[in-house]
């Protein structure tokens, strides 16, 4: 964001965790989640950056929202909460992340997933997690949404 700001100004939006190295667009955005926790807020007097144990809901399981809950999942995190385009799901103990990428793999949505209870995308953004994951389209986090979910 600074550098793009230095030519464009200050542009907030064009902030991405994808670290350098990564060389596929879809696995650098979700691995963003892994490597960059503190800035999801994990730090803020809450563990110091670790993922282990904390839990997360992903808005959109898309390419990086995939990729950021399989990351997430192998760090020892608990992603209780995913959606795509045709519905979420939630398992308040958290979901199997392998058997749902399976899942959504053969049925190309998350919706009716084994194990888990249909949730919708605006109640997934008010779950009380200790990470939210925007990973959809955007302005779905509102000033309304926000006052409505307080701290986590």
């Amino acid at each position: 964001m600074d550098e793009y700001s230095k030519m464009h100004g200050f542009s907030p939006a064009v902030v991405t965790a994808s670290p350098w190295t990564c060389s596929a667009r879809a696995v650098a955005g979700g691995d963003g989640a892994r490597r960059r926790p503190r800035a999801g807020g994990i730090s803020q007097g809450r563990g110091k950056g670790e993922v282990r144990g904390k839990t997360f809901a992903i808005q959109g399981f898309g390419n990086v929202g995939s990729w950021a809950a399989r990351f997430l999942h192998e760090r020892g995190g608990v992603v209780v909460a995913v959606s795509d385009v045709k519905g979420g799901v939630r398992n308040p103990e958290g979901l199997d992340i392998p058997r749902l990428i399976a899942y959504q793999k053969q049925e190309t949505t998350v919706s009716g997933f084994p194990g888990s209870d249909p949730i919708g995308n605006e109640d997934l953004l008010l779950l009380p997690v200790d990470v939210l994951v925007p990973a959809a389209l955007g302005g779905v986090i509102t000033e309304a949404n926000v006052k409505t979910s307080g701290p986590a």
